[in-house]
């Protein structure tokens, strides 16, 4: 199925012509007819399809060793963050940050900068 053609077609039913809009509506319908779908099992279909999107897939376990500890490791970053990084140092935190955000845990090297950086702040404010 053409999803993208079948919108368009749809979008076209949305106008002020009634036999432009007629006719688009019968495109479609023959779209359907097509790969032996009606409007039901069409729409049962992309929920479906949305539903197993929307399932968190497993991630692939990282090789090495992962750190998962919440506390400390937010209270690494909230000391980094307290410390206004800036530059590219600022940029490289953000984009860990949103990898434990993302994915919960932080790599061997991730933690071992974020520990060391997250601890000279804490001593400095």
């Amino acid at each position: 199925m053409d999803y993208v053609k079948l919108v368009k077609l749809l979008r076209m039913t949305e106008g002020s012509f009634d036999g432009e809009c007629l006719n688009a509506i019968r495109m479609a319908n023959a779209m359907l007819m097509e790969d032996n779908l009606n409007w039901e099992e069409l729409f049962q279909k992309i929920v479906m399809e949305a539903s197993r999107q929307s399932v968190p897939q497993q991630q692939a376990k990282p090789k090495g060793t992962v750190y998962t500890d919440d506390k400390e490791i937010n209270t690494y970053f909230e000391a980094i963050f307290k410390s206004k990084p800036k530059g590219s140092f600022k940029t490289f935190v953000e984009s860990v940050h949103d990898w434990w955000i993302e994915k919960g845990f932080l790599t061997e090297r991730q933690y071992e900068v974020i520990k060391k950086s997250g601890t000279k702040a804490w001593s400095d404010i």
